[in-house]
């Protein structure tokens, strides 16, 4: 089942161009004049998405395209006389179930996530390039995208959330930033409620060096989700 974080349009397509697709795809975008968001089911194996997605004042159209059981093609459209393609890519992944656009490095235009399972990464993060107009697909990272956070106005960190075990109480949240595409983790805190005793680990991340810090004072009563932003606030001051 797939979770749409905007309006979708499941059609088929084959190739970044639909010059050849007349009737599908072709039809579909030149029906709309780029600046709304529109919806038509005709299949289930390609999602598009149109209108404003990336930037305001800008009509693009993301399609995502089944090549076979576990291979996709993503293809940037944007609109101009016509819909003319950008970009593409090739991408490995089982299932998707959800697409998010988030501005995720904080220059003010919408970013893509593409939330997948049976996949390696599960989560794949395109940053909308603004200079160039096209989507970079960030480098593989060991870290989780599957929930992500922004810490506060004004600053340019984000963090997760990851449910390791224990009903809950296994779990780790780690800091990071994206810069030239490319994902910077900055540190990690991991709580392990599983046995009577909590354990606590705080890893900081400075220019490719680790240091660990065990069972540190902090405090993480409360919504948790306030308690992180406390806490990551407080380690961007001591630490970044």
């Amino acid at each position: 089942m797939l979770k749409l974080a905007q309006i979708l349009i499941l059609i088929f397509l084959y190739s970044c161009s639909f010059s050849q697709n007349k009737g599908t795809i072709g039809d579909i975008l030149n029906e709309y004049d780029g600046n709304k968001f529109f919806e038509k089911n005709i299949g289930d194996t390609v999602i598009i998405q149109g209108g404003p997605l990336f930037s305001k004042n800008k009509a693009h159209a993301i399609v995502l395209t089944e090549i076979t059981s576990n291979e996709f093609k993503l293809s940037l459209f944007k609109k101009a006389e016509d819909w003319i393609c950008l970009y593409t890519d090739t991408l490995e992944f089982g299932l998707l179930v959800g697409i998010e656009k988030e501005d995720y490095n904080f220059d003010e235009c919408n970013d893509l996530l593409l939330k997948t399972i049976s996949g390696e990464p599960w989560d794949i993060l395109y940053i909308f390039d603004n200079k160039d107009g096209v989507l970079r697909r960030v480098q593989e990272t060991d870290i989780n995208m599957s929930d992500i956070r922004k810490l506060a106005n004004g600053s340019n960190f984000l963090y997760n959330l990851v449910n390791i075990g224990c009903a809950g109480q296994y779990w780790k949240s780690e800091l990071f930033s994206i810069e030239d595409f490319k994902v910077q983790k900055h540190g990690e805190l991991i709580v392990n409620g599983c046995d009577s005793k909590l354990e606590t680990t705080i890893n900081i991340i400075n220019k490719g060096q680790r240091t660990v810090v065990k069972n540190p004072q902090i405090n993480l009563g409360g919504e948790i989700d306030d308690s992180l932003k406390i806490f990551w606030g407080s380690f961007i001051r001591l630490h970044m």
